[in-house]
């Protein structure tokens, strides 16, 4: 009774509103959703962030901890981005934080980390006050320009600072770095992807707004996930990218190792993206102890990683079936798993599910805006100083003189402004520049610097006020700084995607033999070969360096217990060797010539092209490529003779063989000359020749010119077997250094013999020759004249049509010549 007295006396003169349960519970709910869906949960199409990510990265960026500074602790960070911008706990900060620096979770990390970040295996970052962060390059991208009014500004929870509502987002981070993420009734989950195909994606949108997606998808080939793998091109990828939902078939990279004793391992070296290595492994273990009927042949699951990659080795006994095994695998764990995705993100002020052409239209309608911020205030900026050099120059040099004595005359600043005003007919602004003038900069040199700069700021002017008058220049400035973007970071792609599972070849390697040394044989740019031994050849760093030719790799051959290697030389001999016949390489040793090799071989003849076939039998038929632009089609049995060297084809006075291969089914044979012509023939169109005959025209050359590239293109059958269209893409590069890329199938099929299409416009700015021409996409290794040598990644070369110019990629001019750098096999 007491304590309802309490609770009256505390009521009394209270004003309590009731109201229905029904009533609240929407009027309450209601908007907490909305705050949790625009402003914690869900991303911003502009620059694939949520409010959480783009706090921290503005943070840094008041900081200062950019990539070029000294790595800051991240409980510094935290503590900062708590305080102003994000009061909510500490921990969801840092995790964050945590995940924008984990390779692994990342397409493309955009916080550098310093310390333990956690693992693939699930362990947690170790606590905030031991890491430390810096942003990464790539994260300056999505900063760039902030401080020039391209975005809008909000205030803080407290209202004290302003914070940016967006980014400027300089690349489409949505698509390439995905998210995910709960809200309430919403979910998003959007996968990472290149960073080059999502740019030539925007470029191709910005070219042809009306651009289909199955044209896009030419582009994109798929998600790129970080940790690599296999991905299955059907019908829930493409749903994905036309509604914005679907689902994706995820597998593990697993190879077939035979080892010592008859037995063979199972090695896995790629695993789906957001599985954990170590539950992998112990899911493996608990189906070894539960399935021994069908699993009891796995002895052990090891694990091998380290910093040279990740490598999982399921040890088997002596004779278990390792394909039977490998695909129980696939089925019963999550080495085989779908993604789903559901690109939802905050696009107009709301949440969408979009497909990928609405994610690009957003984009670029956002870009072009930001442009247009940008060029207005660069305008006004440039606009303002200019006024302020016209009233210098209104004074400078000639009535600088008396400008002084007027000033000097007057009894304070106000006179003084007052009068310059009238003598010289300047603004209020005008005259407080000259009054604040030191008497330094009056001399000569300073009053040119001052017309210099009138006149590089007129044409400024100019140039804004062009780009301002014009969305189709907006575009074009949006174009060009995407390209750039592309061509200053890594742009490699680490997921695999096949369009079914069938397609995914499992070879074994077999060392039954132990006399035979596993290994690989390599094929290095002057013309040497080398022999290097499994481990060294897959742990070694391969990367190009800038200090010569040395290690630089054009061709590699695995080396096989029941196969020869046949090494063709330029001077049209063969010469064939077994893994015992050579010696041990390292990737720091130059190789060995075919004189050093073989006495019999003329010791200016280079090693061209390398191949390995069955020691016994060989099927299929082989092609040789000369300089000439002449091919040889013959019967590969025709090359098992008992002997080590041979002749293989008669060459005119002058040519060169450049290239042997084996023949493919379904493919032609696409040849580029220096003059920059093409053919593209029919492999069939080749007659079959003996081993010693001189070959058939596959080219006709103009004056002057030689091939620089013949090479099989595979290509698109009809319902009757007969190729109708190539497939890929060609990369071109002038001897400038001006490259593009072409989709072979703009190269129609057809007669040998001709002169052929024009596959690159050669004029004088963009180059006199074309040196380097392929169908691989790795990377280019540029060779300057003196030596010096460049990476080019081809994904960073833009995509053009047939007959286009060519964008300057090389720095080094004039480039003596270029090649395929191999860094994996």
């Amino acid at each position: 009774m007491a304590i309802q007295e309490t609770f009256d006396d505390i009521l009394k003169g209270t004003k309590i509103i009731e109201s229905p349960l029904e009533t609240v519970l929407p009027g309450s709910m209601l908007p907490y959703a909305e705050y949790v869906i625009m402003n914690r949960a869900l991303p911003r199409v502009e620059d694939g962030l949520k409010p959480v990510q783009r706090r921290i990265l503005y943070s840094m960026y008041e900081q200062n901890i950019k990539p070029d500074s000294t790595y800051k602790k991240s409980a510094r960070v935290v503590g900062d981005c708590l305080g102003k911008y994000h009061p909510h706990g500490d921990r969801s900060v840092y995790d964050a934080m945590v995940r924008m620096a984990q390779d692994f979770n990342m397409g493309m990390t955009l916080i550098d980390g310093h310390g333990n970040f956690g693992s693939i295996d699930g362990d947690s970052a170790a606590a905030m006050r031991y890491t430390e962060v810096r942003l990464t390059k790539l994260a300056m991208e999505l900063l760039a320009d902030l401080d020039k009014d391209t975005v809008q500004w909000d205030k803080n929870f407290d209202d004290s600072l302003d914070e940016p509502k967006v980014l400027p987002g300089r690349f489409p981070n949505l698509l390439v770095n995905g998210a995910s993420g709960i809200a309430i009734g919403l979910a998003t989950n959007i996968p990472p992807h290149n960073l080059a195909e999502v740019i030539d994606a925007a470029i191709a949108f910005i070219d042809q707004p009306r651009i289909g997606l199955e044209e896009l998808l030419e582009i994109i080939k798929g998600p790129d996930f970080p940790t690599g793998g296999y991905i299955v091109r059907d019908e829930g990828l493409y749903s994905m990218y036309e509604n914005g939902i679907g689902k994706i078939i995820m597998r593990a990279k697993a190879d077939i190792e035979n080892v010592d004793g008859g037995r063979q391992n199972i090695v896995i070296t790629e695993i789906p993206f957001q599985e954990n290595k170590s539950r992998l492994e112990q899911r493996i273990y608990e189906l070894k102890e539960r399935k021994k009927e069908l699993l009891g042949g796995i002895t052990d699951v090891a694990d091998e990683s380290d910093r040279s990659g990740m490598r999982i080795v399921v040890k088997l006994k002596k004779g278990e079936d390792a394909i039977k095994i490998l695909d129980y695998l696939y089925a019963n764990t999550n080495l085989q798993c779908n993604f789903s995705t559901n690109m939802v993100a905050i696009a107009g002020g709301k949440p969408r599910q979009m497909g990928l052409l609405e994610i690009l239209k957003y984009y670029v309608d956002f870009q072009r805006n930001l442009i247009v911020r940008r060029c207005r205030y660069e305008l006004a900026c440039a606009e303002k100083r200019c006024h302020i050099l016209e009233g210098y120059l209104a004074i400078l040099p000639d009535f600088i003189d008396e400008a002084i004595v007027l000033i000097k005359e007057s009894s304070g600043k106000t006179e003084a402004r007052a009068k310059l005003r009238e003598r010289f007919s300047l603004s209020e602004a005008q005259a407080d520049a000259v009054l604040s003038l030191q008497l330094s900069q009056l001399n000569k040199l300073d009053v040119k610097r001052f017309e210099n700069e009138h006149e590089s700021l007129q044409k400024e002017i100019i140039s804004l006020r062009d780009i301002l008058s014009s969305a189709k220049k907006q575009l074009a400035v949006v174009k060009k700084e995407l390209i750039d973007i592309k061509q200053r970071h890594e742009l490699r792609r680490k997921t695999v995607v096949v369009d079914n599972l069938a397609d995914i070849e499992i070879r074994p390697f077999d060392s039954t033999d132990k006399n035979v040394k596993k290994g690989y044989f390599t094929l290095t740019a002057d013309g040497k070969v080398r022999f290097i031994l499994s481990r060294q050849f897959l742990t070694q760093d391969r990367h190009i360096s800038e200090s010569g030719l040395l290690g630089l790799t054009k061709a590699v051959a695995l080396a096989d217990v029941d196969r020869d290697v046949l090494i063709f030389g330029s001077l049209g001999n063969c010469y064939r060797f077994a893994t015992t016949d050579l010696p041990e390489r390292g990737w720091s040793e130059a190789g060995d010539t075919l004189y050093s090799l073989d006495a019999t071989a003329p010791k200016e003849e280079l090693a061209v092209a390398l191949i390995t076939i069955p020691k016994e039998e060989a099927e299929g038929n082989l092609l040789i490529y000369t300089s000439d632009g002449m091919v040889k089609r013959s019967n590969l049995a025709e090359y098992l003779v008992n002997r080590t060297s041979y002749q293989v084809m008669v060459l005119k006075e002058g040519d060169r063989v450049i290239g042997a291969e084996i023949e493919r089914e379904n493919s032609t044979v696409m040849f580029v000359t220096t003059d920059g012509m093409c053919v593209n023939a029919q492999a069939q169109e080749f007659p079959l020749q003996g081993r010693k005959a001189g070959g058939v025209k596959g080219i006709t050359l103009s004056k002057n010119a030689f091939v620089v590239f013949a090479a099989q293109c595979q290509g698109e059958t009809d319902e009757s077997g007969a190729v109708i269209q190539s497939l890929g893409e060609l990369v071109l590069l002038s001897d400038k250094g001006y490259a593009k890329r072409v989709l072979a199938k703009n190269f129609d099929i057809m007669k040998r013999a001709r002169k052929g299409i024009k596959c690159f416009d050669l004029v004088k700015t963009n180059g006199k020759s074309i040196i380097y021409a392929s169908l691989l996409a790795n990377d280019i290794a540029v060779v300057s004249t003196d030596n010096k040598v460049a990476a080019i990644s081809t994904a960073q070369i833009r995509l053009e049509s047939r007959v286009g110019k060519g964008a300057p990629m090389a720095k080094s001019s004039p480039i003596a010549y270029a090649l395929a750098h191999i860094e994996d096999e």
